[in-house]
């Protein structure tokens, strides 16, 4: 016991006699031959000699093949010899390049962030283009296709007419008989405002069919006449072929 009161562990000795005892058992065991090691199926070792496997084919044809391949070929370009001046070249590239020009940003916020200004929008760049306020070339040409259409068209209708096929309804007329529908279609629509508001009878119901059916029909034949400044009549239909359209 030290002075605190604990125990000491002891240290142990070396006792000569047990190493002694150990290694004669170690001796023992060497000499013993059946051993678990001895009951498992060991693998036979393969005999040397030749290999097992087939050899491997080749046809007869190879040589000719090879030679065939390399007939053509030649050393590459950059082994030859060039009397090109790479550093001249080189020196006029970069004298006749253009200078990059740098981006250009904008700062968003105090933190720092930014983002480029072009595209963005805070800048005019569609007003400052060479071609702002120039009609495009595309709708130009659309615009002399549909002129082309409509001269073609006219010469056509105007060939049909001088043929007596048709004839263009001329403008007092087509006005008149507008006029002449919007009377009518105020005379009917008159006689439907006078019907009864029960039907009872199926008499009053086929009038008010009739009525109604009519109204419809004029009202399509004045939308028709107003909407078309030139319209055709045709004398006989059989006649006619296949004229020309234009949408």
């Amino acid at each position: 016991m030290n002075r605190c009161g604990l125990y000491r562990k002891e240290k142990r000795r070396f006792n000569p006699s047990e190493y002694l005892i150990i290694q004669i058992d170690l001796s023992i065991m060497a000499d013993v031959q059946e051993t678990v090691y001895n009951l498992l199926q060991r693998v036979p070792a393969q005999p040397t000699g030749e290999p097992c496997h087939r050899p491997r084919y080749r046809s007869k044809f190879a040589p000719c093949a090879w030679r065939t391949i390399f007939e053509g070929k030649s050393p590459h370009r950059t082994r030859s010899k060039t009397k090109k001046d790479f550093i001249k070249e080189n020196i006029c590239k970069a004298v006749q390049s253009k200078p990059s020009c740098p981006k250009r940003y904008v700062v968003s916020d105090r933190k720092g962030n930014k983002y480029l200004i072009d595209g963005s929008g805070l800048q005019k760049e569609f007003i400052c283009k060479k071609t702002y306020g120039e009609v495009p070339c595309y709708i130009t040409a659309r615009k002399k296709c549909l002129h082309q259409m409509r001269e073609q068209y006219q010469n056509e209708m105007h060939e049909r007419t001088n043929r007596h096929v048709m004839k263009i309804l001329p403008m007092e007329e087509r006005q008149s008989l507008i006029n002449n529908l919007k009377n009518r279609y105020e005379e009917i629509f008159h006689d439907f405002l006078r019907l009864p508001v029960q039907l009872d009878t199926m008499s009053a119901i086929n009038k008010k069919e009739r009525l109604t059916r009519e109204l419809v029909e004029i009202e399509r034949d004045i939308d028709f006449l107003e909407k078309h400044q030139r319209i055709i009549v045709v004398d006989n239909y059989d006649e006619l072929d296949n004229g020309p359209s234009m949408n």
